[in-house]
């Protein structure tokens, strides 16, 4: 299969990014969410599109993404605002922090942390995310950053053996038992790449 990565969308493209986003973490969305156009409405209002890099098919289908987090420039932020229009003020409150327990926060100008990455469910398995990650890598090693990272869920097995494939290492481990196993996990692998 081929296809060719572009780090640009056209905004009409901001919804199929929403909804490839939505298919690939919904296991976890659904606790909170509770429809799939809410959960696209979300993503949609916190993302920065220029802060991603994009899959598309030959047939020029977009079918993956992979967003960057910065120190001072992210993919994905939800405000509270946009919680607040979605949900009633207390929901709103709660899933606030407990979007705000992520385990990394960029503090540096050489690093650079994958925010997120998805594949469409019938792309998978393509090499399509081996592909963004080898892309978003070399672009941002061109640019100086001399570290890649990301955390997975340690329910994500495939993911975590993909990452290790590519040269990622177990940093740290993020246990958060009772706290995220209604999400379907039970902790994050913080994982870099020296680059």
């Amino acid at each position: 299969m081929s296809f060719i990565i572009h780090d640009k969308i056209i905004p009409e493209e901001e919804q199929i990014v929403s909804e490839i986003l939505y298919e690939s973490f919904k296991k976890s969305m659904n606790v909170f969410i509770k429809t799939k156009d809410q959960g696209k409405r979300i993503i949609s209002k916190s993302m920065n599109s220029n802060m991603g890099f994009y899959a598309y098919n030959e047939n020029k289908e977009l079918v993956g993404v992979i967003g960057a987090e910065l120190r001072s420039r992210n993919f994905l932020t939800i405000s509270f605002s946009t919680l607040k229009y979605e949900f009633n003020l207390l929901k709103a409150i709660i899933l606030y922090f407990i979007l705000k327990i992520e385990p990394v926060t960029i503090k540096n100008d050489i690093e650079v942390y994958i925010k997120a990455i998805a594949v469409k469910n019938d792309f998978r398995s393509k090499g399509i995310g081996k592909s963004l990650i080898n892309y978003f890598t070399k672009y941002y090693e061109d640019l100086g950053y001399t570290i890649v990272s990301l955390d997975v869920n340690d329910s994500n097995i495939r993911a975590k053996a993909l990452y290790e494939s590519l040269g990622f290492q177990t940093k740290k481990y993020y246990k958060y038992g009772l706290l995220t196993k209604r999400l379907g996990f039970t902790g994050v692998y913080h994982m870099i790449k020296n680059i």
